[in-house]
């Protein structure tokens, strides 16, 4: 990786942000003093958590195919934190909420038929989560 300094905190490397290139790979959380700019494209790896308890400190975006009824929890949450949910309840199974997790009555309604749904999250405060759900999707020809 490129530029490389020492952590006073784990004397290992660190990447110093300064120089990277096409290949480097950054993990962790990363504050920033001003705006980051990302040219070309940026993604995360996706967890499959199909129990509906989904620990926010493994990524932000999730696949779920519940194999019996769930209830949508989240662990580990932090302020500012969003993504993306791929529900696919085919059987179907019944889906409830945790107390800390929001999402409208007709959206509940509606992940608890059988279909395949995009939900999207977000955690405001370290403890709330906001979902939101598309319609049933389908997959065009």
């Amino acid at each position: 990786m490129a530029n490389l300094v020492k952590s006073i905190y784990t004397g290992s490397d660190v990447s110093a942000l300064g120089e990277l290139t096409a290949s480097d790979t950054i993990s962790g959380d990363i504050t920033l003093d001003s705006d980051l700019i990302v040219t070309g494209r940026a993604s995360g790896t996706v967890t499959n958590d199909s129990d509906g308890s989904f620990d926010l400190s493994s990524g932000n975006y999730f696949t779920c195919t519940p194999t019996g009824e769930i209830n949508i929890t989240f662990t580990n949450e932090k302020a500012g934190q969003s993504g993306l949910i791929l529900l696919t309840n085919t059987t179907p199974q019944i889906i409830t909420l945790d107390a800390d997790v929001f999402l409208s009555d007709a959206d509940l309604t509606t992940i608890n038929a059988a279909g395949t749904y995009l939900l999207s999250y977000f955690c405001p405060d370290n403890t709330n989560v906001y979902l939101s759900a598309t319609p049933a999707l389908t997959e065009g020809s």
